[in-house]
């Protein structure tokens, strides 16, 4: 498999980029890359992104995982890459990205537009094995929520998996208000990437 997609962090040179760095981001900076670690223990995670020595502290913070896998041809897993870093994961779960002109990689900004907001986020990394790859985006200003997400494509014994991982808070008085059915609708939509994701395979 190609690999296009290593294990590095997001520049801090924002210039560079034209975009952000990580100290723009609107959660603390000891919670970065703690998405992936609500991975299903039972997953296949990438070996680039060992558990930590200390877990983090969520405590306050709402969190999710959603996994789903199925039986699939070894070829499923980069169509499943394909799917994450071209945004078409994202469009067919009905939350199209802005202005995305490429491939996402690390230190890019993505805007996803759902319900008439627009919630800009910065591309973590993307780390690649010969069996996972995961990309991460945390949030930046303007977003409605402050958090991280996490999606994983892995493959192993015959079948391809697919997680979505992430920790967030309400960041503006309409999703303090709405906090409850915010949460449930991020589930819903955890669950449509995933199956988003085995839609483009054509395993669903």
């Amino acid at each position: 498999m190609p690999n296009s997609y290593s294990s590095r962090p997001a520049p801090s040179d924002a210039a560079a980029h034209g975009s952000a760095h990580l100290a723009d981001l609107t959660y603390p900076a000891a919670l970065i890359g703690a998405s992936r670690d609500l991975a299903d223990p039972r997953s296949t995670t990438p070996e680039s992104t060992p558990p930590r020595d200390t877990p983090p502290n969520l405590a306050g913070w709402h969190t999710f995982a959603h996994s789903i896998s199925t039986p699939a041809p070894a070829s499923s897993l980069q169509v499943a890459i394909d799917a994450i870093v071209s945004g078409r994961m994202h469009r067919r779960a009905g939350v199209p990205l802005a202005a995305l002109s490429g491939p996402m990689s690390p230190g890019d900004v993505v805007v996803v537009r759902l319900w008439g907001l627009r919630a800009p986020c910065l591309i973590l990394d993307a780390p690649n094995t010969a069996q996972a790859f995961t990309l991460t985006y945390g949030t930046l200003p303007g977003h409605p929520e402050k958090g991280e997400e996490s999606f994983c494509v892995s493959y192993a014994d015959g079948r391809l998996t697919v997680l979505v991982t992430a920790f967030s808070k309400a960041d503006r008085p309409i999703t303090r208000v709405g906090g409850p059915v915010a949460r449930a609708a991020q589930r819903v939509f955890a669950r449509r990437y995933a199956h988003a994701v085995l839609a483009e395979v054509g395993l669903r």
